[in-house]
């Protein structure tokens, strides 16, 4: 009966492994041209949005990968990541206004990786306070379009103060597929004293030309 006990420490260590080996990037792809659409649930409402990644931009000192979101093909707003080995920060929200300190949103280690981060960012084009707690770990492998890909969980707390006293606070969970990207978000947050759940998943998603090969 030893064997017994023994498995779920072998499926952990294979799970670390396959980890080790990959990168942030494998997780949050930014190729140009790759398209997501998402369903979106909020207050019992759907809408589907899009997602499009854009060719890098310098933004600041950095070179950064812009992530568009469109509603019925309109243009909602933009956001500039960068991606460094195991880690995807969060660079800015307006190409003339670059954070001073990107922040992790995501990252890949093996095992539970955890991090914090406690300084500015942008909130209504305005500055703000941002506390971001994050932890990440490989999760069993999960299927998309018929296939089982490795995929990655990734929970973020995150308060907001912006300069006029106003509080907004999330807690997400979002599931990361390897190559794909986000594939199912839960959001649970407050803005002041009004409270919000949303939800996410992936129903469309077509990589760049480069990811094509």
């Amino acid at each position: 009966m030893i064997f017994l006990s023994i498995l779920p420490v072998l499926a952990l260590c294979t799970l670390n492994n396959r980890m080790e080996a990959s990168q942030a990037a494998d997780y949050f792809p930014l190729e140009p041209g790759s398209r997501w659409v998402y369903l979106e649930q909020n207050g019992g409402l759907g809408e589907e949005y899009e997602d499009r990644a854009g060719v890098a931009v310098t933004l600041g000192t950095n070179l950064c990968n812009p992530v568009s979101t469109y509603s019925h093909n309109k243009l909602l707003a933009s956001v500039y990541y960068r991606v460094e080995a195991d880690t995807v920060y969060l660079a800015g929200f307006d190409l003339k206004r670059p954070l001073p300190n990107p922040y992790p949103i995501l990252k890949v280690g093996p095992g539970k990786t955890s991090w914090k981060y406690s300084g500015g960012t942008q909130f209504y084009s305005g500055p703000a306070t941002l506390d971001l707690k994050g932890e990440s770990h490989a999760i069993k492998d999960m299927e998309w379009s018929g296939k089982k890909v490795p995929a990655l969980q990734v929970h973020l707390e995150a308060i907001i103060t912006g300069m006029d006293g106003v509080v907004i606070k999330s807690n997400q969970v979002g599931i990361y597929a390897k190559g794909i990207g986000l594939v199912e978000l839960r959001d649970s947050g407050s803005i002041g004293k009004e409270r919000s759940v949303r939800s996410r998943k992936l129903i469309f998603y077509e990589a760049g030309k480069s990811s094509k090969g």
